[in-house]
């Protein structure tokens, strides 16, 4: 991977970095405590409660991502970046766009 492309991840992992902090100060609030006298009938309370869950679980996740994109800030710049913790192959450039935190490539991803 050359200079240029590293630099093109970079941007990108730092903008994915963004789009994860925006949304975790959003699914905070979707996960606040919901109010035991706040006026809602029993259903309508149930599904917040449901809602609430789903947005916890979707928040882990979040959270997990954005320590994987902060590592893989810190390993941009080595020269071992890009390449599969597993078979030491190159990942490729395509896949690191999409999703840049990756340390595995896809043919090593699909037999674990």
């Amino acid at each position: 991977m050359d200079k240029k492309e590293k630099n093109n991840l970079k941007k990108i992992i730092l903008q994915k970095e963004g789009e994860i902090l925006h949304e975790i100060k959003e699914l905070e609030i979707k996960t606040a405590p919901i109010e035991p006298d706040c006026s809602l009938g029993r259903l309508t309370r149930l599904e917040a409660m449901q809602e609430k869950s789903i947005n916890e679980s979707i928040l882990v996740k979040a959270k997990i991502r954005l320590k994987k994109i902060a590592f893989v800030l810190t390993k941009i710049d080595s020269e071992d970046y890009g390449q599969c913790s597993i078979c030491e192959e190159e990942i490729p450039y395509g896949r690191l766009c999409i999703v840049p935190e990756s340390t595995i490539c896809v043919s090593c991803a699909n037999s674990n």
